[in-house]
């Protein structure tokens, strides 16, 4: 808070909702490119699709790894870290 105006509005700018909103463009038809560009490389690479017993496997990783990253924060004194991924993630 102790920044300009006219500095916090820069901020607001580049990290707030019409950043996001230009970032999540970049992600339109991402799919679409990334299949076409498989198909053709010609390198014999093949869709594999994971069974909901491996996925769970997965996730569960995940959240174990995101707890580990949140531990840390806190012991650096960043005690709401669990909330900003959340909020971020919503």
């Amino acid at each position: 808070m102790s920044l300009s105006e006219g500095h916090r509005a820069i901020i607001d700018e580049s990290a707030g909702l019409p950043m996001s909103l230009k970032l999540t463009k970049s992600f339109d038809g991402a799919d679409d490119r990334s299949k076409k560009m498989i198909a053709e490389a010609d390198k014999g690479y093949q869709w594999a699709v994971v069974s909901d017993e491996e996925r769970a496997k997965m996730d569960a990783a995940v959240q174990k790894g995101l707890h580990a990253i949140f531990a840390d924060y806190e012991s650096k004194g960043i005690i709401n870290a669990r909330e900003i991924y959340e909020a971020l993630n919503q």
